[in-house]
C-alpha cells in the first residue's frame, strides 16, 4: 500500500474511512490482500486504497447474499 496523504485525510472521525468492500454483513479485504491506490484527482495525492476483487471475492459475495 502506498503512503496516504495526511493532508488530504482530515476526517473528524477516522473510523469513517473504510478500505475494504462491504459484502452483506461486513467489511472484507481482497482474498490475497492486494489493493489499488485511490488518488485525489485534483492534486494526485493518494487518499486511500480499495481491494482488488477477483473471482474468489465475487463468489464469496454471491454466496453471502
Amino acid at each position: 500500500m502506498s503512503q496516504l496523504s495526511q493532508s488530504t485525510l482530515q476526517l473528524s472521525n477516522p473510523d469513517l474511512l473504510k478500505q475494504q468492500c462491504f459484502i452483506k454483513d461486513g467489511w472484507h479485504a481482497a482474498s490475497d490482500d492486494s489493493t489499488i491506490d485511490v488518488s485525489n484527482p485534483f492534486n494526485g495525492d493518494i487518499i486511500g486504497t480499495v481491494p482488488t476483487n477477483d473471482r474468489r471475492c465475487e463468489r464469496r459475495g454471491y454466496r453471502l447474499s
